[in-house]
């Protein structure tokens, strides 16, 4: 063989190589902001978990619609920590397509009873029997439990006068205040 051809194979070898290094590089790369957003999340750096993921997103395939989702979930759960509540919705939203979770599920009920828009709480409440008995989330050095999302959906109810839905969460909420809310809301 003359080094001629040996040389450009060579070279088209390593070319190969190379950008078949690169490709799994860069599906590498998402999967790391995700993990350190998520932390970032789990302690409560909510800019931290903001540019992470968002840096994730944009390396992200446009065709991934479920990884999206799932980093969307995220950046919600980082502007809720920032008590931006309204960003937090909207990543909720966009959450919402392809992620069917109960950290998502939370976030929403939580989020908006956060806000203030019990109403938006309350037409959500069937999401409360999709999380399960033993789900927890660390958020903002917190650990999440259902108890706490079912008390928010019984201040919804109490805040919307619906003493019959507002019982059926009652047991959630602290016995003091219990005491409050019935004294301003139900005599």
């Amino acid at each position: 063989m003359n080094k001629k051809i040996v040389f450009t194979l060579a070279v088209v070898f390593l070319v190969a190589i190379f950008v078949l290094s690169s490709c799994s590089l860069f599906k590498e790369l998402p999967d790391k902001y995700i993990k350190r957003g998520i932390l970032a999340v789990n302690s409560g750096f909510a800019d931290g978990a903001i540019q992470n993921l968002e840096e994730a997103l944009s390396l992200i395939d446009s065709y991934d619609v479920e990884k999206k989702s799932h980093v969307n979930l995220y950046i919600g759960w980082a502007y809720y920590i920032k008590n931006d509540y309204d960003k937090a919705e909207n990543y909720f939203d966009k959450a919402r397509l392809y992620c069917k979770t109960a950290d998502l599920y939370s976030g929403v009920l939580l989020n908006y009873s956060a806000k203030g828009d019990y109403q938006s709480c309350v037409s959500f409440s069937h999401l409360i029997d999709e999380i399960p008995y033993d789900w927890s989330l660390k958020v903002n050095g917190e650990t999440i439990l259902k108890n706490v999302v079912q008390k928010s959906l019984g201040v919804s109810y109490a805040f919307l006068n619906d003493y019959n839905k507002y019982v059926q969460y009652r047991s959630y909420i602290p016995e003091k205040e219990q005491l409050k809310i019935e004294e301003v809301f139900f005599q």
